[in-house]
């Protein structure tokens, strides 16, 4: 006996109609949904989902409620980025001014910034000395390097140091000679 290709399940007819539609969702939700999919992929501030979403014609209020939302959980927080970000920044070299500002341009209160600055255990000095010992070399010229520091975002005092590490290895204490 062959079985029967046509057999029907009780449940095969559940009423389809009980589960919301994507579209049948409220704003709100839909604008959460968007948010949770771009904070899977790394962190966000406030304002860069606000950005986002906006762009993607939420209304702001559906966007407000559905941050709320996700910072209530714990799924979205400007102090978790900060920190992150600070850290990624340090690790390619950038110094303190450079994170500072690029923490403004993502949204970052001037006081959370600083905050998350000062708790840091990034040795600022330390990124400095690496990242001129990594580009230049002995004698080369002091005003290419000042720039390149403050290009990096490193203050006077944290450049000044590292090219003088540079220059004069033993100034720190240390000596090569015996």
């Amino acid at each position: 006996m062959a079985p029967n290709s046509e057999v029907e399940f009780d449940d095969a007819k559940a009423d389809d109609a009980s589960v919301p539609s994507r579209k049948e969702l409220p704003p709100e939700k839909l604008a959460e949904h968007k948010a949770i999919d771009l904070l899977s992929r790394r962190e966000h501030t406030r304002a860069e989902l606000e950005t986002k979403l906006s762009k993607r014609d939420f209304s702001a209020e559906a966007i407000e409620i559905a941050i709320d939302i996700l910072v209530a959980r714990g799924w979205q927080s400007d102090e978790r980025f900060a920190e992150l970000f600070i850290e990624q920044r340090a690790n390619r070299g950038k110094g303190p001014r450079m994170v500072r500002h690029e923490l403004a341009k993502r949204g970052v209160s001037s006081s959370l910034a600083a905050i998350a600055l000062e708790n840091t255990e990034v040795d600022w000095q330390e990124i400095a000395n690496s990242s001129i010992a990594k580009k230049f070399r002995v004698g080369d010229d002091y005003v290419k390097m000042r720039r390149f520091m403050e290009q990096r975002g490193f203050d006077a005092s944290q450049a000044r140091k590292a090219i003088q590490l540079l220059q004069q290895p033993e100034a720190d204490g240390f000596s090569f000679e015996e």
